[in-house]
């Protein structure tokens, strides 16, 4: 009877760290307790805009035990996805698309943030996150960015577009003047009897055009 007024004993903190990483979930799992862990700390070693994924091939990857089993990255995923990147810091695979263009509340966080280690399910995870949305809408951003690095931006090809038709045009004035100048010191008449397009003789100013290769009908 007097049992209920024995102390219970404190559990082991060793027994706490042997629970193992849940199968089930997709999230990060961290390595040194087990158990699963969503940060939001974004100074890892991954790539960027200008360097491109980080894609680092090692002789070995450091495990996780799921279950009975060992299991880590394999560097053979990158083939199987371009927009792959690992971080050796955190043991962790990234979407180097949604985490680089795209915005930070969008997107799923484990793949843009707190990272993705639960390597039995890399594939299955791996192609539904290809095919969202939000993924597919990103990677147009980064298309649309390396097609500015190489052609410009919209507003760079209108300038240089618009500076392109100046210069085209002060040239046609040019010459257009230095007719009417030579025209007109020479005393000569401008205009003919009949200057349609199909006039044998359509006048001084329309031929010398011609000659010079001038349209005014532009």
């Amino acid at each position: 009877m007097f049992s209920i007024f024995k102390k219970r004993k404190p559990k082991d903190n060793n027994e706490e760290n042997e629970i193992e990483a849940d199968i089930d979930d997709p999230g990060m799992v961290d390595i040194s307790t087990n158990s699963t862990t969503h940060t939001s700390d974004t100074t890892l070693d991954l790539g960027n805009k200008d360097s491109g994924p980080c894609r680092p091939i090692l002789t070995e990857y450091k495990k996780i035990k799921f279950g009975t089993q060992q299991r880590s990255f394999r560097s053979q995923w990158y083939n199987e996805c371009d927009w792959l990147e690992y971080s050796v810091q955190r043991n962790a695979a990234f979407c180097f698309v949604c985490r680089t263009f795209g915005s930070e509340n969008s997107g799923e966080n484990i793949w843009i943030k707190s990272g993705f280690n639960n390597w039995q399910k890399f594939l299955v995870k791996s192609k539904k996150h290809s095919s969202t949305s939000t993924h597919l809408t990103n990677l147009s951003k980064m298309c649309a960015y390396k097609s500015s690095l190489k052609t410009g931006s919209v507003v760079t090809q209108l300038s240089s577009a618009h500076k392109k038709q100046v210069e085209i045009n002060r040239k046609y004035m040019s010459s257009l003047i230095d007719v009417v100048l030579y025209l007109a010191k020479q005393g000569i008449s401008f205009r003919g009897h009949n200057e349609n397009l199909d006039s044998l003789n359509q006048g001084t100013f329309i031929m010398l055009l011609f000659i010079n290769k001038i349209n005014i009908f532009l």
